[in-house]
C-alpha cells in the first residue's frame, strides 16, 4: 500500500509539473553578404554586416517646388574573400519612409528614395585601395524582404565602382545579403 501511495505521489509530482505554455525556439540569425567581381573567381563574404540610421534632410526631386524629407542609412560589411584579400564595403542609401524599407534604390533618385554611394575599400599589400561609384553609371541597392518583428532586412545591390586614377571599372555582380538587423 505504501508503494501504490509513493508511486501516486510521484506520478502527480511529475503530471502537475507540466505545464501548458510550450516551449519557444528563435532561430538564431546571422547576418550574411555575398558577392563576385566581374573578372575575378573570388567570392567576397561578411558575416559582419550592419545598418543604422543617419541624419534626416530636405532634397529636391524632379519638381523643384516640391521637396522630400529623408532619412540616410548606412549599411556597412568588413569581410574577406575567398583569395585572402580584406575588404570593408559601405552602401549610403536614402529613404522616405522609415517603417517600410522595401524599396529599389537607384542612382535616379524617386520620391521614395535613392541610392548615394557604394564604396569599397580593399585591403592589398597592408594599404587599403579606394572604389567608389563611376560617375554617371547606373547602381542600385534593393530592399526585397523586412522583417518588423525581427528587425530584420534581405536583398540584393549591384553596381560599377571606379578606382581614383584607374579607367577600368570594378562590376559588383550577385550581390545578396540576408538577416542584416536594424
Amino acid at each position: 500500500m505504501v508503494n501504490i501511495q509513493i508511486f501516486g505521489c510521484l506520478l502527480a509530482a511529475w503530471l502537475t509539473s507540466c505545464t501548458d505554455n510550450p516551449l519557444k525556439i528563435r532561430p538564431e540569425r546571422k547576418s550574411e553578404l555575398s558577392f563576385v567581381v566581374h573578372g575575378s573567381e573570388a567570392l567576397w563574404k561578411s558575416n559582419n554586416v550592419q545598418l543604422t540610421a543617419g541624419p534626416s534632410f530636405i532634397r529636391l526631386v524632379g519638381n523643384p517646388a516640391q521637396p522630400y524629407t529623408f532619412r540616410r542609412y548606412f549599411f556597412n560589411a568588413e569581410g574577406i574573400t575567398t583569395d585572402n584579400q580584406r575588404f570593408v564595403l559601405m552602401v549610403y542609401f536614402d529613404t522616405s519612409n522609415e517603417i517600410d524599407l522595401r524599396n529599389s534604390y537607384s542612382t535616379n533618385y524617386s520620391s521614395k528614395g535613392g541610392l548615394n554611394q557604394i564604396t569599397l575599400l580593399v585591403q592589398r599589400d597592408g594599404v587599403y585601395e579606394s572604389m567608389e561609384l563611376c560617375p554617371a553609371t547606373y547602381a542600385f541597392f534593393e530592399i526585397n524582404r523586412q522583417s518588423k518583428t525581427e528587425k530584420l532586412i534581405s536583398g540584393e545591390f549591384s553596381g560599377s565602382l571606379c578606382l581614383i586614377g584607374f579607367l577600368n571599372p570594378v562590376q559588383i555582380l550577385q550581390a545578396s545579403f540576408r538577416d542584416v538587423s536594424y
